[in-house]
């Protein structure tokens, strides 16, 4: 899996603040559409993600992977620094932790 892919999947901040078993294999699902990943590490990069992420980065990421990346210029803009900083730390922790390349 890419960096981009990972980062854009991440990368969201504050649109939904839901979570849950369907917004958690839309993730899935859009990691395993992207083909750079296996089933077992997208399910991975899910389940770290609903556990470790706040409600409102866990929703925006959920929001961005259903929108196919098309809000994506907009959700970084929004972002704030301390989002950022989590995300990154997030995304190098979850491709460690789920043995996706980077």
């Amino acid at each position: 899996m890419n960096i981009r892919f990972l980062i854009a999947a991440l990368g969201v901040a504050g649109l939904v603040s839901c979570s849950g078993s369907d917004e958690k294999q839309v993730l899935v699902d859009a990691c395993v559409n992207e083909g750079e990943a296996t089933l077992e590490q997208c399910t991975c990069l899910a389940d770290q993600a609903e556990a470790q992420l706040d409600d409102e980065l866990f929703g925006a990421m959920v929001e961005l992977a259903s929108s196919g990346g098309e809000n994506q210029a907009e959700i970084f803009e929004d972002m704030s620094p301390e989002q950022g900083m989590a995300l990154m730390g997030f995304a190098l922790a979850v491709a460690s932790e789920c043995e996706i390349s980077m």
